[in-house]
């Protein structure tokens, strides 16, 4: 679907009044750092889809915490690193004279700490 935006606005001003006209049931949406809005993520989810967003520092605490989430741990010998519930999944695409790799991890384990809506 497509909106017009006036001079005045942004993509941002328009994306709610799309999405409300759209049925999300079991539907991801996904957009770039400019999307990953509370706002948004709880109309998403509330009118039955998901969402996937990059962040970036727009959302800082919701960065740093998602870069702590997911960077490797260090384990001292000895020790084991703590239970995780990291899926992974990676596509590997050859196209236009590149090869690309592209690896995603998911985990709910911010579900439980973070106030993001929906983060799970």
């Amino acid at each position: 679907m497509q909106s017009p935006v006036d001079a005045k606005a942004n993509e941002i001003v328009m994306v709610p009044q799309v999405l409300d006209q759209l049925d999300l049931t079991g539907v991801v949406v996904s957009g770039d750092a400019m999307f990953a809005q509370r706002r948004l993520s709880r109309q998403i989810v509330e009118a039955g889809g998901d969402y996937f967003w990059w962040v970036k520092e727009n959302q800082p605490t919701l960065l740093m915490d998602l870069e702590l989430l997911f960077t490797d741990e260090y384990v001292c010998a000895g020790w084991s690193a703590p239970p995780v519930d990291f899926t992974t999944a990676a596509t590997i695409e050859k196209g236009h004279g590149r090869l690309e790799q592209r690896v995603r991890t998911a985990s709910s384990m911010l579900a439980d700490y973070h106030d993001w809506p929906y983060v799970a």
